[in-house]
């Protein structure tokens, strides 16, 4: 009985683990607010950093993918908890190649990375300082799927089952009687 309570413990607590490493957690910045990166990115040189957000776009050269983020909000498991507030964007490098068939336009992110500098791109119409980290630990959100709690067929019939009935039983269900 002890040993299947200790499983279920060690199970549980292992559904709860954060998306980033303890080792690069204990090295990430967590004293410092994060407008102050988007203002003096330079200042935060060789700093580690963990941030989420929902990726803009996916852009691979020769030699690393440039993922472009709106930073948002995470909790203390990584996750994304406020998607309609952030301090900004961002630029994440990957040494390597990511497909950006995968990571695409709208999924949630999160990530470990050393800031090394800030880079000026056109954003609209106005030249936008890009704070730009090099990643340490990537990990990708799947999205949420949204389950009904009723089928549609459970409205659209008065019986519980997926296929449709013959006609002359739905036109006297339930208020008619078959006579």
């Amino acid at each position: 009985m002890k040993r299947l309570l200790s499983i279920m413990i060690v199970l549980l607590l292992s559904g709860c683990a954060h998306v980033i490493s303890k080792e690069l957690r204990s090295e990430a910045v967590t004293n410092v607010q994060l407008h102050s990166l988007w203002q003096d990115p330079d200042a935060y040189k060789g700093r580690i950093f963990i941030l989420g957000g929902s990726i803009v776009g996916v852009n691979n050269t020769k030699d690393k993918t440039v993922i472009e983020v709106v930073q948002l909000p995470i909790d203390s498991y990584g996750r994304i908890t406020n998607t309609y507030r952030s301090e900004g964007r961002f630029l994440a490098e990957y040494q390597g190649y990511l497909d950006p068939s995968i990571y695409k336009k709208g999924l949630h992110i999160t990530m470990a990375g050393e800031v090394i500098g800030s880079r000026e791109m056109p954003l609209d119409k106005l030249q936008y300082k890009y704070p730009v980290l090099s990643i340490k630990q990537l990990y990708l959100w799947t999205p949420e799927v949204v389950v009904p709690a009723y089928p549609d067929y459970y409205w659209g019939s008065p019986y519980p089952y997926p296929y449709p009935y013959p006609d002359w039983r739905w036109q006297y269900y339930p208020y008619r009687p078959y006579w």
